[in-house]
């Protein structure tokens, strides 16, 4: 390397997270999460959340959220220092994407026992915010505290979505 100094060596080196979920976390109210990390066990360390009126943290790195808010949930252990930043929000609107033709007469062409809607689900009024899904490798590591219910008052075409927010609201 001395006598030829215009050489260089190249390594490709693949970095992965330590912590999972991967942070930022959008999280709902009442959810519970549980993170993970390679450094260790995860009672190895110390687990605590900055603003413990948003979450609480467990030592074992399991998550509870309590309010809408931000909070940073810090794992430290020996001289290593871990950060996620954690979003909690409530769901405010709700979007149906295209939406079936739903029919409850059993010989009617469109007729299926069972229907699924895909739902966009919001943390905004304005239906800005999009609540992020989680990737399917950390699906595990989040308890959702989602009730959808859907109603027909007297026909089948008008199905009402209820957001968490809109629930709230009303039964104050």
């Amino acid at each position: 390397m001395i006598d030829e100094p215009m050489i260089k060596d190249v390594f490709q080196v693949t970095v992965s997270s330590i912590m999972k979920p991967v942070s930022p976390v959008m999280l709902l109210v009442g959810d519970t999460m549980e993170f993970e990390h390679t450094q260790g066990q995860a009672t190895d360390g110390t687990w605590r959340a900055e603003q413990p009126t948003v979450l609480q943290v467990d030592k074992h790195g399991r998550v509870e959220t309590l309010k809408e808010g931000d909070s940073i949930v810090r794992f430290e252990q020996d001289n290593t220092v871990l950060n996620a930043k954690v979003k909690v929000r409530m769901v405010r609107s709700i979007e149906a994407e295209d939406t079936p033709v739903i029919s409850n007469y059993d010989r009617d062409e469109d007729f299926k026992p069972e229907y699924v809607i895909p739902l966009k689900l919001f943390t905004d009024i304005a239906g800005n915010e999009q609540l992020t899904e989680v990737d399917a490798e950390e699906k595990h590591l989040i308890k959702r505290n989602l009730k959808l219910t859907c109603s027909t008052p007297s026909h089948s075409s008008f199905i009402d979505v209820e957001s968490q927010a809109e629930f709230e609201s009303r039964t104050r």
